[in-house]
């Protein structure tokens, strides 16, 4: 076996990569497309097949609004449902 020098920063870097990979926590920015009637969203194709989704299982999406004394604004959230 070969010994590797590394730095601290490269050492943290791969440990929070490794802790990541252990969790399986993957996560991408994507852009809402809007054709003229509804809003969509586009599912990277590793993520879909990963995650074993079928064309029977379906999204259930909550819209929660906050309290209207609260600066805070309104969330939408999807939850894979499989069917």
């Amino acid at each position: 076996m070969k010994n590797i020098k590394i730095s601290g920063a490269e050492l943290k870097e791969l440990r929070e990569e490794v802790l990541e990979t252990k969790k399986g926590v993957h996560s991408e920015k994507k852009k809402i497309i809007f054709d003229g009637k509804q809003y969509s969203l586009r599912f990277p194709k590793r993520f879909i097949e990963e995650a074993g989704v079928k064309p029977e299982d379906f999204f259930e999406i909550t819209l929660e609004l906050p309290d209207p004394s609260t600066d805070e604004r309104p969330k939408i959230k999807a939850e894979l449902v499989r069917e």
